[in-house]
């Protein structure tokens, strides 16, 4: 079933600048916010809605693929630039954003977070036993 220009104007607000929340989305489409709740959560609940809403959804997800795609690719050429340009920062900085897409600096990010906590683990402990000292020395 065909759905009207404000009920699409309801999906588009529902699926990005209302963050899915369907009274916003409503009163965003240009209906009255007398009754806006019930009203909204009754448009959401119409079939045709809920298939526009997952249409909607499917472009925004394709659309962010292919930003994506498209950014790894300038990255990519950005090094490809860099390196012809013998600019080995740039291209260093590149690939890294690059591997940081693609998940290698996970296990690194985790060892880093653990070796913090360590380090303020043993910052914690020298508070304490300088603590002693000063009560011991008093």
């Amino acid at each position: 079933m065909q759905i009207s220009a404000k009920q699409q104007s309801f999906v588009n607000h529902y699926c990005t600048d209302a963050a899915e929340n369907a009274t916003e989305a409503y009163r965003m489409a240009g209906y009255s916010s007398v009754g806006a709740n019930g009203n909204a959560a009754r448009m959401i609940a119409i079939d045709s809605i809920k298939e526009a809403i997952a249409e909607k959804v499917a472009e925004i997800k394709a659309e962010g693929k292919d930003k994506l795609a498209q950014l790894l690719n300038d990255w990519n050429n950005l090094s490809q630039r860099a390196k012809l340009a013998n600019d080995r920062t740039t291209e260093a900085r590149c690939m890294e954003n690059v591997s940081k897409h693609h998940g290698f600096y996970l296990e690194d990010n985790k060892q880093k977070a653990e070796q913090r906590q360590l380090t303020e683990k043993e910052a914690e402990e020298a508070r304490r036993l300088a603590n002693i000292r000063l009560r011991e020395g008093a």
